[in-house]
């Protein structure tokens, strides 16, 4: 058995490293998939004390293979920031998610495409927020 993220694990195509102040320790948010042919991704949540050596913490939140045994905090991809002058402590991370259809074997439920705004406070329990649209520019259609 492979891991959920045995095909890629990739920080490039704009995922996220940050520097925690609160909790003085680097994160990592990056997009994986498995060796399965299905067209799926997952954000993986890492962290680390010197940017150097990484732990992916077993999370326990989303099941991949029957298992909730990983570091599976999303399903999709998409780019996270700290938000340090939100008043609410439940929302200072924040990322911008892309979802779409994912195979019901893999994820929990399967979803139509979409953006939506996810918010977090602790960078690995997300609350989504409704999709929304981002208007034509250019002549072409996000």
């Amino acid at each position: 058995m492979h891991e959920w993220d045995a095909l890629q694990a990739r920080l490039w195509h704009g995922r996220t490293v940050l520097f925690d102040e609160a909790d003085q320790r680097f994160k990592c948010w990056y997009d994986g998939t498995d060796l399965s042919t299905d067209r799926w991704w997952a954000i993986g949540y890492a962290e680390s004390d010197d940017g150097l050596r990484w732990v992916k913490p077993n999370l326990g939140l989303h099941a991949y293979r029957g298992s909730t045994d990983n570091n599976i905090c999303m399903f999709g991809w998409g780019l996270v920031a700290i938000d340090d002058a939100d008043p609410d402590p439940n929302r200072c991370f924040k990322m911008i998610e892309m979802t779409k259809r994912f195979n019901t074997d893999v994820a929990q439920a399967s979803r139509e495409p979409a953006i939506r705004l996810a918010r977090s406070p602790d960078g690995m329990h997300w609350t989504e927020g409704p999709p929304f649209a981002i208007e034509a520019w250019g002549g072409r259609q996000a």
